[in-house]
């Protein structure tokens, strides 16, 4: 991740230009979820986890992806399965780790980083996010929220919320740069949870998620403090899906940065030339 007013569009399977750190995040969607009913569209073997996970890590070491942000990866898949798998390509990882989370929640955040180039210095861990402090060989710090926020529609002030504590603690780590990836289950261009990371806090009245006005509680939660870019402008082109077929193209998967330290070269466009947004999806937001 020079300047974001020359961020450019890639294609799928290329690198930008003098891009130095390469992110990806993928909601990779459970298997303990992959239910053939609510994914009627896809065919059976296509929902094998097996067949998919074979997929999904070899686009990941396609990608030069220096840091991974996962979400949806089941906790007992992780050790035994997700974690060596990432190992033997390169990766050192790490999965959230919450006390408090819900026992019968079964899947979690997973962040993953080249091995050759950080190393973990800290995480913390929240019921939807996971946070991790890496160091470069420069001992500078940077920080990633890789988040899978409430995906109840009408939750628009605890996905709020969820930012605002996961923020709340990264703001005394003295990090060098700062990342928010992930599954945010809102629209990148109209709702609570953007307008706050995009503004610090959320504008009293006139913002809207969903068709529906965000409720003034959500104009009361503690500003964030940072000073945070989106890596994808609002008129992307509509390449983002969500998991049914529809009329709907949102932008649920989001990736926020810090602009004075990473500056953002381009972004990849969700599918190849040869794809279109209609074939089958696999995953739970593609």
């Amino acid at each position: 991740m020079a300047a974001s007013e020359i961020a450019q569009s890639w294609p799928r399977s290329g690198v930008p230009p003098e891009a130095d750190l390469v992110i990806l995040s993928w909601n990779i969607l459970a298997p303990c979820w992959a239910d053939p009913v609510r994914y009627s569209h896809v065919p059976p073997q296509s929902l094998d986890w097996t067949a998919r996970f074979e997929k999904i890590v070899d686009h990941i070491a396609k990608s030069s992806a220096d840091i991974v942000c996962l979400q949806e990866v089941e906790f007992a898949l992780f050790e035994d399965d997700v974690f060596p798998t990432m190992v033997s390509i390169g990766y050192a990882g790490h999965i959230q780790q919450d006390p408090k989370r819900n026992k019968d929640h079964p899947a979690g955040n997973a962040t993953f980083w080249k091995e050759d180039k950080f190393k973990m210095d800290q995480e913390l861990s929240r019921s939807r996010t996971l946070t991790t402090v890496l160091t470069d060989s420069s001992q500078r710090r940077l920080g990633v929220v890789n988040c899978h926020l409430e995906g109840d529609p009408m939750q628009a002030t605890t996905r709020v919320k969820q930012l605002q504590t996961s923020l709340k603690q990264a703001s005394p780590l003295h990090l060098q740069g700062l990342v928010i990836a992930g599954d945010l289950n809102c629209d990148l261009r109209s709702s609570a949870s953007a307008a706050y990371l995009a503004f610090g806090h959320v504008p009293s009245g006139g913002i809207l998620e969903w068709g529906r006005e965000v409720p003034s509680s959500a104009s009361e939660i503690p500003p964030h403090g940072f000073n945070l870019a989106s890596a994808y402008p609002p008129d992307i082109p509509g390449d983002f899906t969500f998991t049914m077929r529809g009329n709907g193209l949102w932008l649920l998967d989001q990736l926020w940065h810090s602009p004075e330290s990473l500056h953002l070269r381009g972004f990849r466009r969700i599918f190849d030339d040869n794809d279109n947004n209609n074939n089958n999806n696999d995953n739970d937001n593609n």
